[in-house]
């Protein structure tokens, strides 16, 4: 769906596990084409800045994590590659860090917060229902 529209997806996962429970989540992204190319680049100088660092394996560092043994933050990059970085208990990790590394990439600083970026109801249904339209010739339940 995305290439129809000139875009690549980039998708990103917090997997975050504490004493007092976790949090998940995953968000898929639209980037433009002419930009696809320098995702990996951005994650990893974002990553810099903020002592993120990606692991050389990212699929058994993901095997690490497994059945709730370690918290991580993932990317899946346009191409298909993973990056991984395994959260430490004692390093501080920002949920927003795959947002902030994107709205880098975009040249969107206002759109760093999330809760600058809420829409009214009657837009969000609006958008929801834009979604709903584009997507529909790609649903695989139709």
């Amino acid at each position: 769906m995305y290439l129809k529209y000139g875009c690549a997806s980039v998708v990103f996962e917090v997997g975050r596990l504490t004493a007092k429970g976790g949090h998940a989540h995953v968000q898929a992204v639209p980037v433009p084409l002419r930009l696809k190319d320098k995702v990996e680049e951005t994650f990893l100088q974002e990553g810099r800045l903020l002592g993120v660092d990606f692991e050389e394996d990212a699929d058994s560092a993901l095997e690490s994590c497994s059945n709730g043994r370690g918290s991580y933050f993932k990317v899946e990059l346009p191409d298909g590659r993973k990056m991984v970085h395994l959260l430490k208990d004692s390093i501080p990790f920002s949920i927003q860090f795959g947002r902030q590394a994107l709205v880098s990439l975009l040249g969107t600083p206002d759109r760093l917060d999330w809760k600058a970026c809420m829409l009214s109801e009657e837009d969000d249904k609006a958008d929801a229902q834009a979604f709903k339209a584009a997507f529909a010739h790609f649903d695989p339940s139709v």
